[in-house]
């Protein structure tokens, strides 16, 4: 016997048992009450995709109770060049692809066809490192875009970005698109136009919120991000979707990471369900997190490329416990993350 189907079926009749019997204004307002809610609830409760999309990044999930939850605003904080877009860019097609969901990437800093090729990169280090015995190095950013650089590929390489470029096609799901100069209310109506397209409200990611300027040219730039804030959180209850939105942090926060690191950070303080900074792992400098290490088992294959270890923390999280963390290896000349060993905890004397 399906159980849940056996509850949910009874708690329906009981509903409809109870529902206001006049058909007015008035039933339609009274339906609200939670004594009405409870099958929906049901339903919400006994399918997962309602209530996280997991990011696919298993420990990232665990850190966010879940992962990304509709109706929630997570804000993803971090130095320019740290990894911050890459590691977005990551969830969003890991998400897509997964739960077939459609997710619209709002590219603010770079253009339609640069995240592409950053997409491209990335999956030929994802397909790469899936084959255990496989050789192939993958393809970076400057190799793609270099037209000199296609005549001198090996077959393998070439059945590689194949591989990489068949895939992005078999993704109907992930929108990317590059705005230019955005306001608040261009967001709004981006997300807006795509439900109004395709009947179906996106999980929206933004890149990034120092981006998004004032409607007004008297406001300033704290008051700006406030109200991109504050309609990132609109959109996020308004089509009850996940939001993540990144956001650049003060340079001296990069081994210290807070809440009050991120540029404009009162109404993110306030607003965001989750707020994730992404730093180097606590008393590691910036010149030892560059390194190459044929040690790490995040890393399988003979393919073994030079990473940086980086720490993602959650300074704020309404769903999970606060000040937790995880570990990353970014391989940013090919614009990938993975999950590092995690630290085990020290036994007490």
């Amino acid at each position: 016997m399906d159980i849940s189907k056996y509850i949910q079926n009874k708690l329906t009749q009981q509903a409809s048992s109870t529902q206001p019997a006049q058909d007015t204004e008035e039933k339609a307002y009274r339906s609200t009450a939670i004594s009405f809610q409870v099958p929906n609830l049901l339903k919400k409760l006994t399918d997962p995709q309602n209530i996280y999309y997991e990011t696919g990044f298993a420990k990232l999930d665990k850190l966010l109770g879940g992962g990304l939850e509709p109706g929630a605003l997570v804000v993803l904080g971090g130095l320019a060049g740290v990894g911050k877009t890459t590691l977005a860019l990551q969830m969003a097609y890991n998400i897509s692809k997964r739960y077939r969901k459609d997710v619209l990437f709002l590219a603010l800093e770079m253009t339609d066809f640069q995240m592409q090729v950053k997409l491209l990169s990335m999956l030929t280090a994802s397909i790469t490192l899936r084959q255990v015995n496989n050789e192939t190095t993958p393809l970076s950013v400057q190799q793609i875009r270099n037209t000199e650089c296609w005549n001198t590929l090996t077959q393998d390489e070439a059945d590689l970005y194949l591989s990489a470029a068949y895939e992005m096609q078999g993704n109907p799901n992930l929108f990317i698109q590059s705005p230019g100069k955005a306001t608040a209310d261009t967001v709004m109506k981006a997300v807006k136009r795509h439900k109004e397209m395709t009947g179906e409200a996106p999980i929206v990611f933004v890149d990034y919120l120092q981006y998004i300027k004032p409607d007004k040219p008297t406001v300033t730039d704290k008051q700006a991000i406030d109200g991109a804030v504050e309609v990132l959180k609109e959109i996020s209850i308004k089509y009850d979707t996940p939001v993540l939105a990144l956001s650049s942090l003060s340079r001296n926060a990069y081994q210290s990471p807070s809440i009050g690191a991120a540029k404009g950070s009162g109404e993110i303080e306030y607003t965001a369900s989750t707020v994730l900074m992404l730093t180097l792992p606590t008393g590691v400098t910036e010149k030892d997190a560059q390194s190459i290490d044929s040690k790490r088992s995040s890393l399988p294959g003979r393919f073994i490329p030079s990473t940086k270890r980086l720490q993602l923390t959650a300074v704020k999280n309404r769903s999970a416990a606060n000040n937790c963390f995880m570990l990353l290896d970014f391989l940013d000349e090919y614009n990938y993350f993975v999950e590092a060993e995690q630290p085990k905890a020290k036994k007490g004397k």
